[in-house]
């Protein structure tokens, strides 16, 4: 009685299953599992929804082929697949399009600019900082001892000029001497003048002049006083000539091109010194290329300064390379060392 029941069951169930394909829209694809939830939905306690477990389907438990619990063959059909995509029927023949095209066409690059950054740069709120205007004016012998100029400065963002002017007062420079001023707008009124460079201790005063509807104006005079003691500079000294003595000792003459302004006082000058070697270096020279030298003395200032030197080798024909350094003593110039070079050649 109760595996009639079943069959009765699923006769019913089969023929709701076919009335519900045969319901739906030629056109409409209905998946085996959506069958399936339909089915369930009629009855959850329904046994005869073992059949799609593969219960009876394929034998079952309890009959099919061989009886007892082995599988047998299926005696009851599986229910129609659903229809497979294809061809559409009726008045719409030919192939489905396929996917539906995209209804929005593509959004466009918000950010055409080649540059990653798409936000401008944000505005600095705050205004440039301040910038003074300092300038270095050089004075010699033959410039002027008057000279004005247009100094501008940034203050709290705005820009403001000045006229200054320096009056020097009358000083005597050598032809190589050279005074360096300097000159510095730090506000729209607050100008200043630096004499550390200058050769000659200098008294200044300074006037300021405003002007209602134009720039305003500072003059400086600078009145001398005492010169400085000066500090040697490398272009004093020279190479003259070297030459090598019957008894085989060289001699170096160096040459003081200062010698009149600094006549009365004293010079130390030390040399050292090597041979320069030639390029290539000879084979059978190998060995014996390298000669230095040394020597140093304390001379009245002379237009010119014989040192001898001592060679660690014995002296050989080529060029040499030779560092000078000198100290002036006296009350021109202040003891400070300077080094300059010069090449000799021995022959």
């Amino acid at each position: 009685m109760k595996k009639l029941l079943m069959i009765v069951v699923f006769l019913a169930t089969r023929s709701v299953a076919g009335t519900v394909y045969a319901e739906q829209p030629s056109n409409t694809e209905i998946s085996g599992q959506k069958a399936m939830a339909q089915l369930e939905s009629l009855s959850s306690d329904n046994p005869a929804m073992e059949l799609f477990d593969g219960k009876i389907g394929h034998g079952g438990h309890n009959g099919g082929h061989g009886g007892g619990n082995h599988p047998g063959p299926n005696p009851h059909p599986q229910p129609p697949h659903p229809p497979q995509p294809g061809p559409h029927p009726g008045p719409h023949p030919g192939p489905h399009p396929g996917p539906h095209p995209n209804p929005w066409p593509p959004h466009p690059n918000p950010w055409p600019h080649p540059n990653p950054n798409p936000w401008p740069p944000y505005p600095n709120p705050w205004p440039p900082q301040d910038r003074d205007d300092c300038r270095t004016w050089e004075f010699t012998a033959q410039t002027p001892n008057t000279r004005t100029e247009k100094l501008t400065v940034l203050e709290y963002g705005n820009y403001h000029s000045r006229i200054i002017t320096v009056n020097i007062g009358q000083r005597v420079l050598q032809p190589w001497e050279k005074e360096r001023l300097g000159v510095c707008l730090k506000g729209r009124s607050y100008a200043t003048v630096d004499t550390s460079q200058m050769l000659y201790e200098y008294t200044v005063s300074q006037k300021d002049e405003e002007h209602f509807l134009g720039t305003g104006e500072t003059i400086f005079t600078l009145i001398p006083g005492n010169k400085k003691p000066s500090i040697p500079e490398r272009e004093e000294l020279s190479v003259y000539s070297a030459e090598m003595a019957a008894d085989g000792a060289v001699h170096l003459v160096l040459g003081d091109n200062r010698a009149d302004y600094f006549k009365g006082e004293k010079i130390f000058i030390s040399v050292d010194g090597f041979r320069i070697p030639e390029n290539p270096i000879p084979q059978q020279d190998l060995l014996n290329w390298f000669v230095s030298f040394k020597a140093e003395g304390v001379f009245d200032v002379a237009p010119s300064y014989d040192l001898k030197l001592i060679m660690d080798k014995e002296p050989r024909p080529g060029k040499y390379m030779a560092a000078i350094k000198f100290t002036r003593h006296g009350p021109l110039s202040q003891p400070t060392e300077t080094t300059t070079t010069g090449i000799f050649e021995l022959r």
